[in-house]
């Protein structure tokens, strides 16, 4: 079921640059793959005493001191920091088994906010995937955040790029008949804007779950309200 490299490798598929650019479509305007590539890698790569500031912002210090080394390399490869802007960027990937597509980036807002994402790029035209683990199951989640979040926990996931994603044979094409997987659903929107997605998949069994009642809270929100990896693991099955 292994369906890609352990995440340690994902560095190294990160900076292999020598694909042909691709458009997502004749009518469809977007940035060349080796412009937008150089770019982001042209970020400073983050530091724990440089940039404590920003990591807090979006992992809880606790969390990266817990986190497993390889998890870590992962997190490390799929994040820059912009000195421009004094500010963390993740990187947007399209995943399809080795090769590893960067097709945007998002750079954290001052003082908290949505994230902004570089312009004439698409990253919510695709998931992002990292299921390395035959025996967890597969939890579904939103966002470019909640991947850094659910990669510093271990997870085996999907990200969507929003809640209500409709490309069903994508995130099909990355399960099997009888994998677990489980929805993190931040309320009661989300919930409704997932369930068409979770009635179209197939596996062994499928649930959708809110992180906290009657609250609004995605998995990295919810991860700060925790005080070790093992509180939330706990939590989240």
């Amino acid at each position: 079921m292994s369906k890609l490299p352990n995440p340690k490798l994902f560095k190294s598929h990160s900076v292999i640059l020598n694909s042909p650019i691709k458009r997502q479509s004749s009518n469809t305007i977007t940035l060349p793959r080796q412009q937008l590539e150089k770019e982001f890698n042209s970020f400073e790569m983050l530091t724990r005493e440089k940039h404590l500031s920003e990591l807090v912002e979006v992992s809880p210090v606790w969390l990266l001191n817990q986190a497993d080394s390889t998890d870590i390399d992962l997190f490390r490869a799929m994040s820059r920091y912009d000195q421009r802007n004094n500010t963390f960027i993740t990187g947007c990937f399209n995943n399809e088994e080795f090769d590893f597509k960067l097709i945007s980036y998002k750079r954290r807002r001052l003082h908290g906010g949505k994230w902004i994402t570089r312009k004439d790029t698409h990253p919510n035209s695709t998931i992002f995937h990292r299921i390395y683990k035959d025996d967890a199951p597969i939890f579904i989640v939103e966002g470019h955040r909640d991947s850094l979040t659910a990669v510093l926990l271990g997870l085996n996931f999907i990200m969507l790029p929003t809640a209500s994603y409709r490309g069903a044979e994508a995130v099909k094409k990355v399960l099997t008949g009888d994998d677990e997987v489980i929805f993190l659903v931040e309320d009661r929107a989300a919930y409704t804007a997932m369930r068409p997605l979770a009635e179209t998949i197939t596996a062994g069994t499928i649930k959708l779950k809110q992180l906290q009642q009657g609250v609004k809270m995605d998995l990295s929100d919810f991860t700060y309200t925790k005080k070790n990896t093992k509180e939330v693991l706990k939590c989240l099955l």
